[in-house]
């Protein structure tokens, strides 16, 4: 798809920022291709959108540690914001 490209960029500048490992990154393009896919994203910031990928994939990481999804929500805003 098209769209693949520039949301797979975006993700990994994101991930970049907040040194997230490869894996996480791939399961976010997973689910953005699935949201591109079903037209989610139209209409919406994909800048946004693809955080919110990001999100859910660190949400969903079996490898997760308590504690670590409330940082990861504040370094995706202020990775927006600065």
């Amino acid at each position: 798809m098209l769209l693949d490209k520039p949301g797979k960029k975006r993700i990994e500048r994101l991930a970049a920022q907040l040194s997230l490992k490869q894996n996480l990154i791939n399961e976010a393009f997973n689910y953005f291709k699935q949201a591109v896919s079903r037209h989610m994203t139209q209409g919406r910031n994909s800048e946004h959108f693809a955080a919110a990928c990001l999100y859910l994939a660190c949400r969903l990481s079996a490898n997760s540690e308590q504690g670590v999804y409330v940082f990861i929500l504040i370094s995706l805003s202020f990775a927006f914001y600065h």
